[in-house]
């Protein structure tokens, strides 16, 4: 019991050294840790908003907007709904969000007719 309170102690002096030593260099521990998991947050957003545009484009080639040679289509739809941006890479992360959601219903939306098509034949 008293060792391991002395071993607490022991650590805790010896963090406060080390900050203490740090900042006398001109090292901030603190802010450090703060920009560390500012730099987190943003590389996890960047991460997410990357995985969302690989999604957008599978969708946009499913629904044929997207073609080897031409993506003029996709650039219609991107400029109908978000006032003349061409490419999704300039939407905000909501807009993003929103052409996500747009093309996925478009996607369930032609998956139903071709279900319907496929019934009547």
């Amino acid at each position: 019991m008293f060792s391991r309170r002395l071993l607490a102690f022991r650590d805790r002096i010896r963090l406060a050294l080390l900050r203490a030593v740090l900042n006398c260099v001109g090292f901030d521990v603190f802010s450090t840790r703060r920009i560390c998991r500012e730099a987190q947050q943003i590389q996890s957003t960047l991460r997410v908003r990357d995985e969302q545009r690989a999604e957008i484009h599978m969708l946009a080639q499913g629904l044929g907007l997207v073609r080897r040679d031409s993506r003029e289509d996709y650039e219609r739809v991107i400029m109908a709904f978000f006032q003349g941006r061409k490419s999704s890479t300039l939407l905000t992360d909501v807009e993003h969000r929103q052409f996500l959601d747009i093309l996925r219903a478009w996607t369930r939306a032609a998956a139903v007719a071709r279900d319907k098509a496929q019934r009547v034949a």
